[in-house]
């Protein structure tokens, strides 16, 4: 090998390595811009509770003053203004989630790689999928798990029936209801191919529309799951699903299953 091919293939390697370098770099300043976003959306959120909690008297207690002339919960009023976009809100106290969760039903998957301002982010922002109604009695919210332990990785945390026990409540809150959520089965699973028969396909329900639908679901979700955590389910409760990727697997999934309790 002569001199010259050395030095091109020398300049060559410099080359990958500083594009290599350069990107690692890029998506770990990236990722930082993309929590500090995350962390100032739910900063101003806690900011307009904090204030609520503050001005509160024996007198001003009741359910009235928790809401904005709109109807919607204070807390995310201003935010719905900014962005219609916005369903809701999902929180998990000693944890890292603390989002917003958007629904578009003219384009589920909009905010797979858009932050809450509708600008470009790998971590996007939660989201519902098909069908979700504040009102019904079951929606499916999608999480990116990022490698790096940020975003929804928390919900991974779930498989430990540990976590569960130190962590039992899950708030979501629509924009005009306060609610509270406990487990009823956490478990790993996959995205099938089309010829598997076997594996439950927990992602294609878009509602429980009735008592055989919905008893079934549970059922399936119960048979998979880590642990039992000795939550049934009955028709007439209202189900949550939260759903993000797992690496244990190709196309592997983590899925969590809730009942509204309050």
């Amino acid at each position: 090998m002569n001199k010259t091919v050395r030095r091109i293939m020398l300049v060559i390697l410099i080359a990958i390595f500083c594009f290599s370098t350069g990107k690692v770099i890029y998506n770990k300043l990236q990722d930082a811009r993309e929590q500090k976003a995350s962390q100032e959306l739910a900063a101003q959120v806690h900011a307009i509770e904090q204030e609520m909690q503050e001005e509160k008297t024996d007198e001003e207690k009741s359910a009235h003053s928790i809401y904005a002339p709109s109807g919607r919960l204070k807390q995310y009023d201003a935010l719905y203004e900014e962005n219609n976009d916005l369903a809701g809100w999902i929180y998990i106290p000693d944890s890292a989630i603390d989002y917003p969760v958007m629904y578009t039903p003219y384009s589920i998957e909009k905010y797979l790689r858009k932050n809450f301002k509708q600008e470009y982010a790998l971590s996007g922002e939660p989201f519902f999928g098909e069908g979700w109604d504040p009102e019904g009695n079951f929606g499916i919210i999608y999480g990116h798990h990022m490698e790096d332990g940020t975003k929804c990785a928390d919900w991974m945390f779930y498989a430990d029936e540990e976590y569960k026990n130190s962590h039992p409540i899950v708030y979501f809150d629509t924009l005009t209801e306060r609610r509270q959520y406990e487990v009823v089965a956490a478990f790993y699973t996959k995205i099938p191919y089309v010829s598997d028969t076997t594996t439950f396909r927990y992602f294609e329900y878009t509602g429980l529309p009735d008592e055989k639908t919905f008893d079934y679901y549970v059922a399936q979700c119960k048979k998979a799951a880590q642990y039992d955590t000795g939550v049934t389910p009955v028709w007439g409760d209202r189900l949550l699903v939260l759903s993000t990727c797992s690496f244990h697997i190709k196309n592997g999934r983590f899925v969590i299953l809730l009942r509204q309790i309050q």
